[in-house]
């Protein structure tokens, strides 16, 4: 019993149950947006937003450049320097609006020799607006000075008014670019209250110094080529699926990555907590207790949706995306194998003072997921049960990478 109340009592404990609040807004939004969405829209439509919201995820990876993980540590482990954080936050800024420029010409030349089938002009100019406004999240602060609160604060009042918004105006099937800039709105909702946020808790947004900037981009490059990895076998998948195999099925296969999503974000919390907690203080007791305890409830979870699959998307996305069950048992698999993943990869590597490994294992993983995917383009076979399972071989060729890799630098008895 001591034990359990010292766990809950945790600084991780604390942070987490703030970020679960996040998640569980996070979890409700998809929920009411989503179902919405699909039957206003139809199966194309919706589909199409899929493709769209793919492409604005795989461009937000690269615009992150792994800040989320170097700025977050750098952040936690000098937060006592308010200029020198203050300076970082600036350089971060600078940088992010930066890679945004180019990725927005990435998006142009795509546009102009494949995507003009696909969306219109006024649909790209959203996602650019949105791709722009997303680089100036400031995640990573709230990380680094344990402060998980304010993160809840900021996110939850912007998708408080993207919900609004949406069941406000969008209408009817020919609304789809609507959905989109409305997304962008509520991203600045959400940057307005985290700059404000920066201030009220006594840092601010300064312009850094040129051997900031330099340093700042020289840190996080590591972590960037293991985030450009990851969207190979993440954010991709549904514009690969809807490119290559239709707009139904990637609106099957975007339907049911939502969901995977909001149910990765119930265990997300512990993992972002856990970080920066184990960069500090390497505590690998707590990460195997929470491996246990959280591992075992979200095994008994995702093994109860798991038998009645195609009734929840039937449920809750119309009875046309029914048989995109198949695609959904598959992702929750991968939730409960990446959750596993996750706790092994930048806790744990953190604690042991060995980072890199976890960039490694990502870029690892990605390769399997691009060779596998080779394979099912020369066989003409990309469809969203394909994808899902080359993703679901990759995440487990990652897990298994990592938990060989922290028994030999660490050393733990399985």
């Amino acid at each position: 019993m001591k034990m359990f109340q010292k766990l809950l009592t945790h600084s991780v404990t604390k942070n987490s149950l703030a970020l679960f609040l996040l998640q569980f807004v996070s979890l409700i939004a998809p929920l009411v947006v989503l179902p919405y969405l699909s039957r206003v829209l139809g199966v194309d439509g919706f589909g199409l937003i899929m493709v769209v919201i793919a492409i604005s995820a795989v461009a937000t990876i690269i615009t992150d450049y792994g800040f989320d993980l170097s700025a977050t540590a750098a952040i936690s482990q000098n937060r006592n320097d308010v200029a020198y954080v203050s300076e970082l936050i600036g350089a971060v800024f600078l940088i992010k609006f930066s890679i945004a420029l180019l990725v927005l010409v990435g998006i142009l030349f795509y546009y102009q020799f494949i995507g003009s089938e696909l969306f219109s002009d006024k649909l790209l100019l959203f996602v650019a607006f949105n791709i722009l406004v997303q680089a100036f999240i400031p995640t990573y602060f709230f990380q680094g000075i344990e402060r998980m609160k304010n993160i809840t604060i900021f996110m939850v009042c912007a998708k408080s008014a993207y919900i609004i918004m949406v069941i406000s105006f969008i209408r009817e099937p020919g609304d789809f670019e609507l959905v989109i800039l409305l997304l962008g709105l509520s991203n600045v909702v959400s940057v307005c209250v985290a700059i404000r946020l920066i201030y009220v808790n006594g840092y601010s947004v300064t312009l850094p110094t040129i051997d900031i900037v330099r340093v700042a981009f020289k840190n996080s490059s590591p972590f960037f080529l293991s985030r450009a990895a990851l969207a190979t076998y993440t954010a991709v998948n549904t514009f690969l699926v809807g490119t290559f195999a239709g707009m139904q099925q990637a609106a099957f296969y975007g339907a049911s990555e939502k969901l995977f999503l909001a149910s990765k974000s119930i265990s997300a919390p512990i993992v972002q907590a856990l970080y920066p907690y184990m960069a500090k203080n390497s505590d690998s007791k707590l990460m195997f207790k929470i491996c246990f305890y959280v591992g075992g409830l979200l095994l008994l979870g995702c093994g109860t949706v798991f038998l009645w699959a195609n009734e929840v998307m039937a449920i809750i996305f119309g009875s046309e995306f029914e048989s995109a069950g198949a695609i959904l048992q598959i992702f929750l698999a991968i939730t409960v194998v990446n959750f596993f993943s996750q706790i092994f990869g930048y806790p744990a590597f953190a604690g042991i003072g060995k980072i890199d490994i976890a960039n490694y294992t990502v870029i690892f993983g990605a390769g399997v997921q691009i060779f596998l995917v080779s394979l099912l383009f020369i066989d003409n076979s990309i469809t969203g049960v394909n994808i899902v399972l080359v993703t679901l071989i990759s995440e487990i060729f990652v897990l298994m990478s990592r938990i060989v890799s922290y028994k030999y630098y660490q050393g733990f008895s399985l």
